[in-house]
């Protein structure tokens, strides 16, 4: 082996995918979706009830390409920095919609551990979905079945949601999803 192809194997880097920034993902977002200050303002005091999460449809990820750079205007820019400050977590570089935006940071506290693939692929209002259900099952695990009748049907009617969910997110994985 000469020289020249020994210092080539040698300096070589493993190839690594590209990877659009969070900065990048809400600019984008906050470009298409003409999101404003009064989007900023609903951020704070934001919080999600349970049961409308857990009532509403699966749903699959908006199509539409991120580009792979930002291009923002100093007002975007702004607003851009604004949000990143207020949901600073790395699900956001995921995010496909300002809902998913929004869902991002109550997701990431419950389930810090998603792969990439998954974020990637499934709306997080059906992961957020998933997180809770998980959540009140183990609640029910941990309390007493002595209270009432209740706590078997709840458990499962949550298990059947629980089903549900999985069965749409590994459909969303593997390709097969009809939506």
């Amino acid at each position: 082996m000469d020289l020249l192809t020994r210092l080539k194997q040698s300096r070589a880097r493993p190839k690594e995918p590209f990877r659009r920034s969070s900065f990048t993902v809400v600019s984008a977002l906050v470009r298409r979706y003409n999101l404003d200050q009064q989007f900023l303002d609903n951020l704070k005091g934001l919080s999600f009830e349970k049961e409308w999460v857990l009532s509403q449809e699966p749903r699959a990820k908006e199509p539409g390409g991120i580009p792979p750079f930002s291009l923002a205007s100093a007002e975007e820019y702004h607003l851009t920095r604004e949000i990143l400050a207020a949901l600073d977590n790395p699900y956001l570089r995921y995010a496909s919609s300002p809902e998913e935006l929004l869902h991002s940071l109550a997701l990431y506290r419950l389930n810090p551990g998603l792969e990439p693939e998954v974020l990637a692929r499934v709306h997080f209002r059906t992961l957020l979905a998933r997180e809770f259900v998980h959540l009140e099952l183990s609640g029910l695990e941990r309390g007493s079945e002595e209270d009432s009748g209740v706590a078997p049907a709840r458990r499962a009617a949550l298990q059947r949601l629980l089903d549900r969910l999985n069965t749409f997110i590994n459909e969303t994985m593997s390709g097969n999803l009809n939506t």
